[in-house]
């Protein structure tokens, strides 16, 4: 009997193979991790964009529907740059009124007053629209019982509503944050108002009123600024240095915030907005320095990293 073949094939791994098997399976799950992180971040940012520009979109068609339609048998108030009224001719339907079948028309008017700002510290970009109904119902509501030339006057004014404007004869009821209807935008900040008056353009945070008394005095054309964000977190500093802000409530992944975007909302340093250089747990490092008046823990802050500048130019010729 001759001798046995030897095996040729061979046994299980060895425990040395075993080791370098499994670090190269944990590196690529490391690699592939990191690459599923980073493209789950691009899509959100991306869907994040498409829905700022259709809400930018949307605000925008608006508005320039509104300034069509603006009539100089009323009147235009700017104020402080910040806040634009002005009355309206064309078919306009109550928000806040349901349908009386009784008297079908008492919700619908020919003519309207409209008014745009932000709410207060919300950052919500108002709109607002009050159906003028001479002689019908009560000022109740959206309803104003007064035509173009009675707004335009004042001489509908009544005790429960509050001056608006610098001119004492031009009226609008109070703005509240419980009427829903009147929100057109979240996430608002820098609403400004400018106007064209044939030779240059009004300066920042300036004031002014035309009215029917003389309409061939009125700007040429507006134009209408503001941002829209895609907020990330909102929160309330509780210290804050020249290049930092410190939130204590907050436990976030060190950097998760590098390269974003820090806005102050409101209180003490409104409207600066700084990149985010690096992050703690609980602090933000920010470039270049916050300039004075610093925020401070009476401020809001907001972090993001999607936003879109709208600027509306239009006519009033």
């Amino acid at each position: 009997m001759g001798p046995r073949a030897r095996a040729t094939g061979r046994g299980a791994f060895t425990l040395m193979e075993l080791m370098v098997a499994v670090a190269i399976l944990s590196a690529l799950i490391v690699i592939f991790g990191g690459i599923f992180s980073q493209v789950q971040q691009v899509v959100g940012k991306s869907n994040e964009a498409i829905q700022i520009d259709r809400t930018a979109a949307a605000v925008e068609k608006v508005i320039r529907q509104d300034i069509s339609s603006i009539s100089k048998t009323g009147f235009l108030q700017i104020t402080a740059g910040e806040q634009i009224a002005f009355t309206v001719l064309g078919a306009v339907e109550s928000r806040t009124e349901p349908p009386d079948p009784a008297n079908p028309a008492m919700n619908k008017a020919n003519a309207a007053l409209i008014d745009y700002g932000l709410l207060g510290s919300n950052n919500v970009l108002w709109r607002r629209t009050h159906l003028l109904k001479p002689g019908i119902g009560s000022d109740t509501g959206d309803l104003l019982k007064a035509s173009l030339g009675e707004v335009a006057s004042g001489a509908w004014r009544t005790a429960n509503q509050n001056v608006y404007t610098d001119n004492a004869n031009i009226t609008l009821p109070p703005r509240t944050a419980h009427d829903w209807a009147s929100h057109l935008a979240g996430n608002s900040t820098d609403f400004k108002v400018f106007w064209w008056d044939g030779a240059a353009w009004s300066a920042d945070g300036a004031t002014g009123t035309w009215s029917a008394a003389n309409p061939d005095n009125w700007p040429e054309a507006l134009r209408i600024e503001f941002n829209v964000w895609a907020w990330l977190l909102q929160g309330t500093p509780t210290i804050v240095t020249a290049t930092t802000i410190m939130d204590l409530s907050k436990s976030w992944t060190p950097n998760k915030w590098a390269k974003a975007t820090v806005r102050i909302t409101s209180g003490d340093g409104k409207g600066q907005a700084r990149s985010i250089v690096a992050n703690t747990g609980n602090m933000l490092m920010v470039n270049p320095p916050w300039a004075f008046p610093l925020p401070s823990a009476s401020s809001t802050y907001a972090i993001t990293v999607v936003g879109r500048h709208v600027e509306i130019i239009a006519s009033l010729e």
